[in-house]
Parts: C-alpha cells; sequence; structure tokens
C-alpha cells in the first residue's frame, strides 16, 4: 500500500493552500424517478452541489438525459448499477438479460441487495453490464466526469472493482473511492481521486440530520472530502418508491437548497467543488495513471 504522502496533496494540485477544505457534495440517483430527477436538478442549480450521478438502467434515466442535455454547465457521472433495493419500483441490465442471467433475482430485475449480487454474479457479466451503462450514456450524448457505484456495488469486491478501474481507464473518467488502501494505489499510480469518502446519512434519523451535516462539515480535514447527498422532491410518487426514507430524501432537497446552509459553508471556509476539476486534472495527467 502506498503511503498518502508519496503522493502530492490533492488541494494543492487543484491550486489550493495546503490547509484548503474543499468538498464536493454528490447527489447519488438521477434518473431514479421524477421527484429525484427535479430534486437533483434544483440541488444543482442552488450552486453548493456541483456533481451528480446518473443510474443508466433506471425508469427515468432518459428524462435526466434530457434534462442534463440541456443544461451543459452541469457535470454528471455514472452511477454503476447492478442492484435494486426497492420492492415497487426496480430495474435490471442494459445487456441482453440472458447474457447477465446472475445478475437477475427471482422476479428478473437486479438483485436486492450487494450481499445477494457478491454471491451471485458472475465477474464477467458484471464486467459486461458496467461497459454496457457507459456506452448506453455515451452513445445518448452524456460527457460523463466519473463512475461510482450503487450501494457499493463495486467498493466491496475487488473483481468488480477491477473492472470499473479498467473501464473509467478506458474512457478517461476519474472514480469514486470508498476504500483508503485503494485510494493510495490508484492516486501513487497518477490518478486523481477524493481523499476520503462520508457514506450516505440513511441512518441518521430526521431530527440530527442537520447538525449531522454541519458536525460533519465542520470536522473536515485539508484535502477533498466527498460527501454523497440523495435529493427527492416531496411527494406520492417519492413516497411511494422510498417508503419511509423518503422523508431523507425531502431534507437533503430541502438543506442543500436552502441559503443558509451555502452560508455556513462560506463560514467554514469551506470551498465546493466537482468531479470535473477532478477529470480535468487527471486527463492532463493520463499518461501517468495506470
Amino acid at each position: 500500500m502506498a503511503d498518502q504522502a508519496a503522493y502530492p496533496p490533492l488541494n494543492q494540485l487543484l491550486g489550493h493552500d495546503e490547509n484548503a477544505r474543499l468538498l464536493i457534495l454528490n447527489a447519488d440517483d438521477a434518473g431514479m424517478c421524477h421527484a429525484v430527477n427535479t430534486a437533483v436538478l434544483d440541488v444543482l442549480e442552488a450552486g453548493l452541489v456541483k456533481s451528480t450521478t446518473v443510474m443508466v438502467p433506471a425508469p427515468w434515466f432518459i428524462e435526466m438525459v434530457h434534462l442534463l442535455r440541456e443544461r451543459t454547465e452541469f457535470h454528471y457521472g455514472i452511477h454503476l448499477t447492478v442492484t435494486s433495493e426497492w420492492d415497487n419500483l426496480r430495474w435490471g441490465p442494459i445487456t441482453d438479460r440472458d447474457k447477465v442471467t446472475s445478475l437477475l433475482d427471482e422476479e428478473g430485475y437486479f438483485h436486492h441487495s450487494e450481499h445477494v449480487l457478491f454471491d451471485h454474479a458472475d465477474p464477467d457479466e458484471i464486467a459486461a453490464e458496467f461497459r454496457a451503462q457507459i456506452e448506453r450514456a455515451l452513445a445518448l450524448g452524456l460527457r460523463p466526469t466519473h463512475v461510482d457505484s450503487h450501494m457499493g456495488g463495486y467498493h466491496w469486491d475487488e473483481r468488480f472493482f477491477q473492472s470499473a478501474k479498467a473501464l473509467a481507464h478506458e474512457f478517461g473518467l476519474t472514480m469514486r473511492i470508498g476504500y483508503a488502501p485503494r485510494r493510495d494505489q490508484l492516486r501513487a499510480a497518477g490518478w486523481i481521486v477524493p481523499d476520503r469518502l462520508v457514506w450516505d446519512s440513511y441512518d441518521v434519523p430526521i431530527n440530527d440530520r442537520e447538525m449531522y451535516y454541519k458536525e460533519t462539515f465542520r470536522r473536515l480535514s485539508p484535502g477533498v472530502t466527498e460527501v454523497l447527498i440523495h435529493p427527492g422532491r416531496p411527494g406520492d410518487e417519492l413516497s411511494a418508491a422510498c417508503g419511509e426514507t423518503a422523508v431523507h430524501r425531502e431534507f437533503d432537497w430541502r438543506f442543500f437548497t436552502d441559503p443558509q446552509t451555502a452560508s455556513f459553508l462560506e463560514s467554514e471556509g469551506i470551498v465546493c467543488i466537482g468531479y470535473d476539476q477532478l477529470q480535468t486534472l487527471q486527463q492532463k495527467q493520463v499518461g501517468n495513471a495506470t
């Protein structure tokens, strides 16, 4: 494992001083449903959130494609998706189903959980589906900055991670990384990936979410930290899809469109950036990224 000191600090590579605290707020799950799509657009327009990631297999993906093609100032990645967690809102592969049977449950959709996925999925079929999702997005005119992983699909299995890494390299994308040893290996090899990742906050009670976010931001270390958020506009659609967790998505929508949140981050000296800046820097040294 490479020592973190063996590569230059990312905040300085991005043109900031050594104590700068840079924050990527990434709105996950674009394409899931209309309520999520419109909420993602709202948080991007509000300005703090500068990245989102799109679920290519999801039922409202094409709406998000149209929105993003119209709003070229927004930046986005591919939310590589090989699980389908909800009971009544499901999705399956882009690849021909008869070619990726290990990715399917008894209802013909992706497995509900990542744990079942890891037990059943053929790595070659995962690689084929990851490729199909990226190529589908590109064919529809999207120009992604990075890949990340719905429900940690490539984070916890080395075979799946290597497939995602190879595709990211092939298509000139950077990556979300949630495991420090991999981060260090990638940075030492010339990749530009965040210093740390703060996972989603679904387990945080609704009444504690504001405090949770503010304390997370206050405690940010120098460098680049990514924090996942899941905005959704309130309504019957979101409630039917997400059940009791809909209120968490509604909170994220309100909190990250609230000018007071922007004022709080400014008072903390935190600078919000997007994955596009990481991709641009990585492409400048693409010959060193392996």
